[in-house]
This record gives C-alpha cells, structure tokens and sequence, in this order.
C-alpha cells in the first residue's frame, strides 16, 4: 500500500473564482437534473376512454352541436394541454466537461492522493484508524459492484467512477483518493 500526494504539482486555474463557481453549478445543475424522468400524466383526446358515438343528432335540438362526450369542454373529457411522461435531457459539451474537471482538481489539489492498492490492502486500509478516512470519497477506474461489495456498511464513504465523478461528492469530501490507475485516466481524459 502506497498513498501519494501533490499529483498535480504547482500548476494554477487561471479562471476567476466566479467563472470557476458558477462552470460547477452548471456541471452539477447536469448531474443532478439530467436523465431525470417526469411521470405525471393526464389523458388527452385520443387516450379518454369512451366518446365513440355521437351523444345526440347533430340538427334541432337547439343545443351546440357535439361530436363525442367526451370533449375538453365537458366533464369526464379529455385534457388539452395536460403534462405528459418524459425524459430531461440536459447536453453540455465535451471541452467543457473537460474544462470544469481540470479546473476543478487544480483548485483543490491539496485533498488529492493517489492510492496504490492490492486486492487484499483495501479494507485493512479503510479500517485502519491511523489515516482520516471520515467524508472521504474514492475514485476507481472501473467501478463495479464486486470492488465496492466489500464497503457498502461502512459509513462516510463515496464510491465514484472516473467516468462519472459527481461534483458535490468531490467538494465535500475532506480527501479524495483516486485508486491504482484511475488518477492516470483522468489525466488524459481532461488534460491535466
């Protein structure tokens, strides 16, 4: 077991704090609003059930004439504008996520370390007192559900992927520890 620190060096984000703060709202405004399914539903025309035949002869009854009973203007009808299921899909380009990731690990480089582990290194490391490992979030390169198996009744811990880094996982974790090669992956991905 190794840990590593100061990956990143002495390079500097160069954007204003402002620009900085405001590229993670939209980046988390994604992560969190994207995908995201809306079920309500209400029936329009087409889907009422009922209103097939004609309620009354179209002349001399001195009422409006009505084609079905099951119309928006009468009761038990159809709803005209009414929501109906579907998927949010929020888009935000590649340059930016890249963008965002790197400003985003040059700012807080000081909770990063690289994390070198064998297979049986990882949960006497986690239950180890000596190192701070409250709020800490780790990082895999292929995060799949035999690596995390082993954690999931321990408390204050994050499992990311390195493809899908959520951001406030990573702003309120107190150390971020990016496991074997997944701090390599990110290097190429966004350019750090």
């Amino acid at each position: 077991m190794e840990i590593i620190s100061n990956l990143i060096g002495s390079k500097i984000s160069l954007k204003s704090e402002d620009v900085f703060y405001h590229n993670l709202y939209l980046l988390h405004q994604y992560q969190v609003k994207n995908n995201r399914e809306i079920k309500a539903s209400f029936k329009n025309r087409s889907t009422v059930s009922g209103g097939g035949r004609k309620p009354y002869k179209q002349k001399g009854t001195g009422s409006a004439r009505r084609g079905t009973n099951r119309t928006p203007l009468r009761r038990g009808g159809a709803v005209v504008f009414g929501p109906q299921p579907r998927l949010i899909k929020r888009s935000l380009n590649k340059k930016f996520f890249a963008n965002v990731y790197k400003d985003l690990f040059l700012n807080f480089q000081s909770k990063i370390f690289k994390l070198i582990l064998s297979d049986t290194d990882t949960l006497s490391f986690l239950r180890e007192k000596k190192y701070n490992l409250q709020n800490s979030l780790f990082i895999f390169s292929n995060l799949n559900s035999l690596e995390t198996f082993p954690f999931k009744n321990l408390q204050d811990f994050k499992f990311n992927s390195v493809n899908k880094i959520f951001v406030m996982d990573f702003l309120t974790a107190d150390n971020i520890y990016f496991i074997d090669d997944s701090f390599e992956i990110c290097q190429k991905r966004y350019l750090i």
